[in-house]
């Protein structure tokens, strides 16, 4: 195929014409067959027209001859969504941010899917604007256009190397790539971290956040991203951490999943910061008001035999609820200067029966 044709392949899927883009180019597949881009421009159109099954052969062709093809990996990403095939779409949206931390495609993937776990509800995503927001929609440049942007983006990039060079300060700097193992994963400068780690316990911490979260099983990532965010891990892995953190949701009472104990929270908050409790006891020192409600969780308590610990409450709403019953409480544990507290998120009376 003559390098105009390709060109000519690009300017019609930019117009938004990609039946004929697959018109030019499915009788040049076994020529090209070693071409990343034209397998990514096929691909695309394919999924564009809706040809799900022809998108991902020609995508994973791309995808084995150029791995790192951000265009190519959405799109896979978006076939594993259309086949409700979930824990795929969220492994290549990962590795896009690992390299990409702001890309906006996978962002919202995540969190699109994070709102939306149930498979009914994932199909009815499809022909939805947010499900479009998902798709790919870089062709290939012309390559006189290529060249011209490469020898812009080498004087850009050259200039902000030195500035950042000479200006830019010693402890804030960050690696442009952010998959974690390309960091500097430790920062021996930071004194009296909580959790002291080596190189390999951060990897692993992070690896095993990520596999949390793809399970939905968010305390559990929670706690393996404290693990990092407290300790003496550089400031670019924190961030990486932080990032993933934002996408961790809020469960209710059916939802919440891996509780943890007063007594493994007490003796190492920092590692439990932020994470959801379920805690049964009794109230104390209740006090309402029109915007919030607070009181002392006895936690253990229910029953009046065994308190295992006083954790005072706030709720930022006030429920009608009698003060001498024993309750259940749903909260995400909060660091204060006097100690722990509980953030309250739902609450319920338990019954005789339940005690």
């Amino acid at each position: 195929m003559k390098k105009g044709s390709l060109e000519n392949a690009a300017r019609l899927f930019n117009a938004g014409r990609y039946a004929e883009v697959i018109r030019l180019l499915e009788p040049q597949i076994f020529k090209y067959r070693e071409s990343s881009g034209f397998y990514k421009l096929l691909g695309l159109s394919c999924l564009y027209t809706g040809d799900i099954s022809g998108a991902q052969s020609y995508l994973k062709r791309g995808e084995q001859l150029r791995g790192d093809d951000v265009e190519i990996l959405l799109g896979l990403a978006v076939i594993h969504l259309r086949k409700q095939e979930t824990a795929e779409a969220i492994q290549i949206w990962f590795d896009i941010l690992d390299h990409d931390p702001k890309n906006r495609k996978a962002r919202l993937g995540l969190e699109l899917l994070k709102k939306n776990s149930d498979p009914d509800r994932l199909g009815d995503l499809v022909d939805t604007p947010r499900y479009k927001a998902l798709l790919p929609g870089t062709a290939i440049p012309s390559p006189g256009r290529r060249i011209a942007g490469i020898a812009a983006g080498v004087i850009v990039i050259a200039a902000f190397a030195i500035i950042g060079i000479l200006y830019w300060p010693k402890s804030s700097r960050e690696a442009p790539d952010l998959t974690i193992r390309g960091l500097d994963l430790i920062d021996s400068s930071i004194r009296d971290p909580v959790f002291e780690l080596e190189e390999r316990d951060v990897v692993r911490a992070f690896d095993a956040a990520k596999k949390h979260f793809m399970e939905y099983r968010d305390n559990l990532a929670r706690i393996e991203l404290n693990r990092i965010v407290y300790s003496n891990a550089s400031i670019a892995v924190k961030e990486m951490a932080a990032l993933l953190a934002s996408y961790l949701g809020e469960p209710d009472f059916v939802t919440f999943r891996d509780n943890v104990s007063y007594v493994s929270v007490s003796a190492n908050p920092y590692l439990y910061a932020d994470c959801h409790v379920v805690w049964r006891g009794r109230m104390s020192s209740l006090r309402i008001d029109s915007e919030r409600m607070r009181f002392d969780l006895l936690v253990g308590y229910e029953d009046g035999k065994v308190l295992e610990g006083i954790i005072p409450t706030v709720f930022d709403f006030a429920v009608v609820i009698d003060s001498a019953a024993s309750v259940e409480v749903l909260g995400k544990i909060r660091l204060t200067k006097e100690g722990i507290a509980l953030e309250g998120v739902s609450i319920h009376q338990i019954l005789p029966k339940e005690q």
